[in-house]
C-alpha cells in the first residue's frame, strides 16, 4: 500500500504553520540557510509521545470524515508549548492518513507486508517513523523527489515498449529503502491518541453543519 504524504493537505498543514504561525522563525532560518522544518521536527521530538497533547484535526482544505469538516484544536491549555502545538500537528496528519488507511484495508482480503511512503516527509526520518508507529506496519520510502515524474516516466518506458509492463517498468525503475519498522511501544501509546482523535471526530459530527450554516448566512453579505 502506497501512501503519498506531501503535496496535499498534509504538507499544506505543515507549511501553513511555518509561513502564517511562524514567518519570523522561518525568515530567520532562512537566512541561516537553515531548514524550519528540521526545527520543527526537533520540537515535536522534544515531547515525549505520552504527553498529552491538543487533538488537531487537519482539515484545512478538506476532509475525510464530514464535508464541512474544519481544522481544529481540541484540548489546548496554558502548559501547551509550540511543541505541543506541533506534535499535534504532526500527529493529527498522521491519525488522518491511519482513518484513510482503515478505509482501504477494510476492501482487502488480507493485510499488507507494508507501506510505501512517498512525498516531501520522506526526507525526515522522524515522520517514517511515526507514520511506521501509527500505522503499526513497516514503512518503506520511495527513494525519489518528484513521484509524479517517477509515475510518468515510468508510463512512457511501459509504453515505449523499454519494459514489457508498467509492473516491470516500476520494478526496475522504483528504488525501496529497506522498511522502517514500528516500536511497539510507541504505538501502542498512538493507538490510544488514535483513539482521542476518533472519539474527538465523532463528538464533533453535529457542529459542522450548523458552523457551515453560519458562514453562509454571513459571508453572503
Amino acid at each position: 500500500i502506497a501512501i503519498v504524504a506531501g503535496g496535499d493537505t498534509s504538507e499544506i498543514v505543515v507549511s501553513l504553520r511555518s509561513q502564517t504561525l511562524l514567518p519570523e522563525l522561518r525568515e530567520q532560518k532562512e537566512a541561516r540557510g537553515e531548514s524550519i522544518y528540521q526545527q520543527m521536527d526537533q520540537w515535536v521530538d522534544s515531547v515525549p509521545v505520552q504527553e498529552l497533547c491538543p487533538v488537531f484535526l487537519p482539515f484545512l482544505m478538506a476532509s475525510n470524515v464530514h464535508p464541512n469538516a474544519m481544522g481544529s484544536f481540541v484540548g489546548i491549555s496554558n502548559f501547551h508549548t509550540r511543541a505541543h502545538l506541533a506534535r499535534s500537528i504532526y500527529e493529527g496528519i498522521a491519525f488522518s492518513h491511519r482513518y484513510h488507511l482503515e478505509k482501504l484495508l477494510s476492501t482487502r482480503s488480507r493485510p499488507p507486508k507494508a507501506i510505501r511512503l512517498a512525498g516531501g516527509v520522506v526526507r525526515s526520518r522522524f515522520w517514517t517513523q511515526l507514520f511506521a508507529d501509527v500505522m503499526q506496519y513497516p514503512v518503506e520510502v520511495v527513494d525519489v523527489n518528484e513521484t509524479g515524474a517517477l509515475g510518468c516516466a515510468i508510463i512512457g518506458s511501459a509504453a515505449s515498449g523499454k519494459y514489457s509492463s508498467l509492473a516491470d517498468a516500476a520494478a526496475h525503475m522504483c528504488r525501496i529503502s529497506s522498511p522502517i519498522l514500528p516500536d511497539p511501544e510507541r504505538s501502542r501509546i498512538y493507538e490510544e491518541k488514535y483513539r482521542l482523535y476518533l472519539d474527538t471526530i465523532q463528538a464533533l459530527d453535529p457542529l459542522w453543519d450548523r458552523l457551515q450554516a453560519y458562514r453562509d448566512r454571513h459571508s453572503a453579505r
